[in-house]
């Protein structure tokens, strides 16, 4: 599954139709949950659309990783800490 969707898609489909099907089909997932986030107060997000994009990128590059690793589970285990690094940086500071 790993090789269809993340090595052979890409090359297969062409950059901006793989981009055009990721958008339309996970974009907006990440972009709710994002916006109901912030809503709660869970993080601060002053621009869910430019920022569901990025994160889009960032987990996509970040399963062209593990799948390219010679040691996938510890590639995996470093994306996930790296991704919830990031997440938890959007996150209010005392006070706020």
């Amino acid at each position: 599954m790993q090789r269809i969707i993340i090595i052979d898609a890409p090359a297969v489909l062409g950059l901006a139709r793989f981009t055009e099907l990721d958008e339309r089909y996970a974009f907006a997932a990440i972009s709710a949950a994002l916006q109901m986030a912030d809503a709660e107060g869970t993080l601060r997000v002053g621009d869910p659309d430019t920022l569901a994009r990025l994160l889009l990128g960032a987990l996509t590059r970040g399963g062209m990783l593990i799948a390219n690793s010679a040691e996938p589970a510890a590639t995996r285990d470093a994306v996930s800490d790296v991704t919830r690094a990031m997440l938890a940086g959007l996150a209010p500071g005392p006070g706020t």
